[in-house]
């Protein structure tokens, strides 16, 4: 089989999958709640990039059948690749801002794309060379505006969803949702890649279609799975209620808290593990909201970065008033009860790992 017959090959199983997905994305059921209403837009949204990744992808198979046209390869790569990142980027961004994305926004968005999408076929097929041309670089020059102003927007709005999971969690939770960044990489990657006149190597176009049969498996899998995640990651990102927003920042208020904070410290409510910033809220009597103000504000830190301090400093007062007890032992008392994340967090704190800051300590 010659590497054009292989192609053709990925090509079809391109198809196979993109419609295979875009059908799961459709019919698999999601909870009805008013929180994952932004999923389920994004779901549909999926379908629609899927769908048009598997036309785009018969369009190509067509093409080539018949007679290949460079012109026109690098047309329907352009035109899949504006669409793909504008879909991609409003999926991945209503994954971690349950505010940000709307069905208008991304309305708003299409509508350059879809114009500059017809201009460029129609001059395609009205065989008009020199109208082409323009259009389709103009088309391309838009695009890699787009890839700009989408990762600025996502990585952003990505920090702020890390942001959000630190002031909630005390554990430095896998739930950070750290696939997303890496398929908002890999999208960018093979955006990028796609739209380099290098296709015209048939060995290389093999190997990447390859690589976006993977990909596409990849992400669809994960994104599917989200919505069991979510139910982990809810509290930490949903909207704060309106009757917490009206908490007013002042000294006195700050002052009292700071007093029940020192109390709280004082009886170690920090060792119990898997604490969270609702739970200690409530056991100094204040909200969510005001807590992570005064702990951002005053302390400097966020809430997972306070809590883990507080937890090493103790774990080196047990040390070196238990000498002998075992490092995981002191994990466990200070509420880390997993080694390697205590171990993780010392050396985090304090740039070595707990036995050699131990013996560090009696070596003096």
């Amino acid at each position: 089989m010659n590497l054009e017959a292989i192609y053709e090959v990925l090509i079809l199983q391109t198809i196979s999958v993109s419609f295979i997905f875009s059908i799961c994305f459709i019919f698999i059921k999601v909870p009805q709640k008013e929180s994952l209403r932004n999923y389920r837009i994004s779901r549909k949204i999926m379908a629609l990039a899927f769908l048009l990744l598997g036309i785009a992808n018969i369009l190509e198979f067509v093409s080539n059948a018949n007679q290949p046209d460079f012109y026109f390869s690098s047309l329907v790569t352009v035109f899949l690749a504006a669409f793909q990142a504008t879909f991609f980027t409003f999926t991945l961004l209503a994954l971690i801002d349950l505010r940000l994305v709307s069905i208008w926004k991304l309305i708003r968005e299409l509508i350059p794309v879809v114009i500059l999408t017809i201009a460029a076929f129609i001059s395609y097929y009205s065989h008009f060379e020199r109208l082409f041309k323009p259009v389709f670089y103009i088309f391309s020059f838009y695009y890699l505006t787009l890839i700009i102003r989408y990762s600025v927007s996502f990585f952003k709005s990505y920090r702020l969803y890390v942001r959000k999971l630190d002031n909630y969690f005390s554990i430095q939770t896998a739930n950070k949702l750290r696939w997303v960044k890496t398929v908002y990489f890999a999208m960018l990657l093979i955006g990028c890649v796609s739209i380099i006149p290098i296709f015209t190597n048939e060995l290389f176009a093999v190997f990447f279609n390859v690589l976006y049969i993977l990909f596409f498996i990849y992400f669809g899998i994960r994104f599917i799975n989200y919505v069991y995640i979510f139910q982990q990651i809810e509290t930490a990102i949903a909207p704060i209620e309106k009757k917490e927003l009206k908490v007013e920042k002042n000294l006195s208020s700050f002052n009292q808290l700071d007093h029940a904070i020192s109390e709280w410290e004082f009886k170690k409510g920090f060792t119990e593990p898997n604490i969270n910033i609702e739970q200690v809220a409530a056991q100094v009597k204040t909200n969510r909201t005001y807590l992570s103000n005064y702990i951002n504000t005053n302390r400097m830190m966020t809430f997972n970065e306070w809590i883990n301090q507080l937890r090493i400093e103790e774990a080196k007062n047990l040390m070196l008033e238990n000498p002998n007890l075992p490092v995981s032992q002191i994990g466990v008392m200070v509420g880390l009860p997993d080694k390697s994340n205590f171990g993780r967090q010392f050396s985090k704190m304090t740039g070595i790992s707990p036995l050699a800051w131990r013996s560090k300590q009696f070596d003096k």
